[in-house]
């Protein structure tokens, strides 16, 4: 049921009603919730209602990095398989260069 309330958190309109879902959600989760990993982890969530906040200010920004994690996984493999850099600094940083021209 926690989950949901999150999802609700998540899909505010504005600041205004991200924060008072936010303070909703920690009160709903210090009456329901017992003592425990999944409570402390939902007061961690709340405490950070003001780093969330400035999402707002950006309303065509994305609030989640899955693209950039998309492309990051793809390079770290990428890196992995070639046993990340050898040789100089110039041939490595070619290297990088021409994988990213491609990707």
């Amino acid at each position: 049921m926690v989950m949901v309330y999150i999802w609700h958190v998540y899909h505010a309109e504005t600041k205004q009603v991200f924060a008072q879902r936010i303070r909703r959600l920690k009160e709903y989760a210090l009456s329901v919730l017992p003592e425990g990993v999944v409570l402390d982890k939902v007061i961690s969530l709340c405490s950070k209602s003001s780093l969330f906040q400035k999402a707002y200010d950006h309303p065509n920004g994305h609030r989640t990095s899955n693209m950039i994690d998309r492309l990051m996984k793809q390079q770290d493999r990428y890196l992995f398989m070639m046993q990340y850099f050898h040789g100089d600094f110039i041939s490595a940083e070619l290297n990088v260069r021409a994988w990213a021209m491609q990707a």
